[in-house]
């Protein structure tokens, strides 16, 4: 990137991200089915599915693996995601028993990356977590650890999540919901995939402030912009791209196709 580019995206996104973020955050356009068409869609035999966290989950500020998985599978289930960003996990509890009343078959649960970066407390986080479960059930609820923050796999950052990642084990193993270890899975993608590394978290508001400029303004694809700012998982070291994404929707995939093949759909919820 040239030194003109970068000062005209620095300009950019000082006078642009305040107001693109709040327009991304309600407003911006997605593959995904509007939910007052989710309760009609489908064939009687479709199975429903709702994915509840953050941006991440939301799709408009990073990734969008839901729609992902809705292009995959969307013959065989119906999604909901109520994901909206900048929730924490006592956040997402307050909307939980909202999503219930839609009677999901089954519910995937990833929230955390905003109480890690908040440095919240461990112990609220896990006594939402387990409040977040119950309010779901009776679905099938799978609880998936965090993504990953930056992209040094021995960095400041994960081992900033680990008490994180454990609360969520602890709780998926209490409450019997199938744990889904996204972070497991994107540090060993880091590991076999070596880069120099040298982003500081430090740099994150800046780098999403450019990161929503470059999308929404010059419409670059995600993939693009983990280029453009030297990145591998992440747009801004906290935001997915395609290859982040791509390792969540898997997961979930894996368990929806295993929850197929095992349990009749009667027997699921």
């Amino acid at each position: 990137m040239t030194h003109a580019m970068s000062l005209f995206l620095t300009a950019a996104s000082l006078v642009v991200a305040p107001v693109a973020y709040g327009w991304v955050a309600t407003h911006a356009p997605t593959a995904r089915h509007p939910s007052v068409r989710w309760l009609t869609r489908g064939r009687p035999t479709t199975r429903r599915v709702v994915t509840c966290g953050a941006s991440i989950t939301h799709g408009r500020m990073s990734h969008d693996w839901v729609a992902d998985l809705e292009a995959r599978l969307g013959h065989e289930w119906a999604f909901l995601n109520t994901g909206r960003n900048a929730r924490r996990a006592s956040d997402v509890r307050r909307w939980t028993s909202v999503a219930a009343l839609w009677r999901p078959d089954v519910a995937i649960v990833m929230v955390g990356v905003n109480d890690a970066l908040a440095r919240s407390s461990v112990d609220r986080y896990r006594a939402e977590l387990r409040r977040i479960v119950a309010q779901l059930q009776p679905a099938r609820v799978a609880l998936m650890t965090l993504t990953v923050l930056g992209d040094d796999p021995d960095g400041e950052p994960l081992r900033t999540q680990a008490p994180y990642n454990d609360a969520i084990r602890e709780v998926a193993a209490e409450t019997g919901s199938r744990l889904l270890d996204i972070a497991q899975a994107q540090v060993a993608w880091l590991r076999a995939n070596p880069r120099a590394h040298g982003r500081s978290l430090r740099e994150y508001p800046s780098l999403a402030a450019s990161s929503i400029a470059q999308r929404y303004v010059l419409r670059r694809t995600w993939d693009r912009i983990t280029h453009a700012h030297g990145l591998a998982l992440t747009t801004d070291l906290v935001h997915q791209n395609r290859v982040g994404g791509a390792i969540i929707a898997d997961h979930v995939e894996r368990f929806l196709r295993e929850l197929d093949a095992t349990e009749p759909k009667d027997t699921i919820a």
